[in-house]
Formats: C-alpha cells, sequence, structure tokens
C-alpha cells in the first residue's frame, strides 16, 4: 500500500486493493494469452475494462504493474505451500516434499512461470519477467523467503529465527530454479529436493525425518 493510502480497514482502501486485484487479475489474463512483450497498458486495461488513466494511476508504469503481478502471485503461491505443510506438520521430511511438490505443480500451469520457461530465446518479453524475478525483484525472493520462514517456525516451533530463516531462503531458491528449468531431471520432484533439506532440518529439530 503506497504511503498516505487509505488503511486497509477504510472503505477506500478496500476499494483501492479491489481495483488493484482486478488489474492485476487482467494482467494475468493478457499474459496468458500472448508473450510478456504484448502485455501493454492498454491490453491490460482492455482486459479490465477500464481506461488506461485508471491503471497508470494505481500502477505508474509498465514495470511497476509488473513487480506488482509478480510480488501477488509469490504470495499466492506461498499461501498453498503452507496449506501442504500444514498438513503434515507431524512429518517434516513429508511436509517439506509437498511444499515443493505443489509449488512446481502450481508454478507449472502459472502464466508467469509458463512465460519465462516457455520462451527460450526472449523474444517474448520472458527474459525480462526472469530478471524482475531474480536481479531487480530481489524484493520478490526476499518477501517469499520471509513468509515461508514465518510458516516454518509456526509449523515447528523448536526452529530457531536463524534457522527457519536458512531454510526458507534455500527451499525458495530451489524451488524457483527447478520451476524455471522444467527439462531438468525427470526425477527432481519434490521428495529429491527434500532430501538437500532433511539433513539441516533433521539436526536443526532434533528429530529423524522419514526418508
Amino acid at each position: 500500500m503506497a504511503a498516505g493510502e487509505p488503511g486497509a480497514s477504510s472503505p477506500r482502501g478496500s476499494l483501492a486493493r479491489s481495483t488493484d486485484d482486478r488489474l492485476l487479475d487482467a494482467t494475468g489474463e493478457v499474459l496468458a494469452r500472448v508473450g510478456w512483450s504484448q502485455v501493454t497498458m492498454a491490453a491490460v486495461a482492455a482486459a479490465a475494462d477500464v481506461s488506461r488513466q485508471t491503471l497508470y494511476k494505481r500502477f505508474g508504469s509498465r514495470a511497476e504493474l509488473a513487480q506488482a503481478y509478480v510480488l501477488r502471485e509469490a504470495d499466492r503461491l506461498v499461501v498453498v505451500v503452507e496449506s501442504a505443510i500444514a498438513q503434515r506438520a507431524d512429518d517434516p521430511r513429508a511436509a517439506i516434499a509437498a511444499a515443493f511438490d505443489v509449488f512446481l505443480g502450481a508454478a507449472a500451469e502459472h502464466p508467469l512461470v509458463r512465460a519465462i520457461v516457455g520462451d527460450r530465446d526472449g523474444s517474448a518479453g520472458g527474459d525480462e519477467l526472469l530478471e524482475l524475478v531474480t536481479i531487480r525483484g530481489r524484493s520478490v525472493l526476499d518477501t517469499a523467503a520471509h513468509h515461508l520462514a514465518a510458516i516454518l517456525r509456526d509449523t515447528w516451533p523448536a526452529l530457531t529465527p536463524s534457522a527457519a530463516d536458512l531454510a526458507a531462503e534455500i527451499a525458495v531458491r530451489l524451488a524457483i530454479s527447478t520451476a524455471a528449468l522444467p527439462d531438468g531431471p525427470a526425477a527432481l520432484n519434490g521428495g529429491r529436493l527434500a532430501e538437500g533439506l532433511a539433513p539441516y532440518l533433521e539436526r536443526e529439530l532434533g528429530t529423524t525425518l522419514r526418508s
């Protein structure tokens, strides 16, 4: 929420968020049909059935729109991961494996990820999105890792904040790199990825993780 914008509980604040969600939904709809290079402010405004003036008022530029869209979708994927972990809280090994699996499954169908991985030569703008996520969008990685660390601490209170932060950072980077390279080994699924975190979590939780 921008500085000076109405608070979360105010009607105007709720309306602004509703408008933003509508515009970001429209961004995803356009991206699902065309490459990112063709996702123009005019196309998004048309898909949302609003004026370009309204779109520019909420997001001052195409770059700002892109970052807002990436951040929101990252948050939504984290919610999916949180559910997978919560359902298997008594088995950390299975929880982490399921979290990777549900993330990779959701990412495979997501227009953002498909736009990045489906554009091999960068001509459709996929490179621009990938750079936003991995370089200019450092805040995207930070936000996802921060949210995941909080989930890990809530699920397993025995984890220290530093241990949860490190595990979350590793998990986010593994998940994103695997989603962005779908042509990798077929066996590189949630279970295999979880093996990389299992020894660390085993030590920090003081329990034997199931194989």
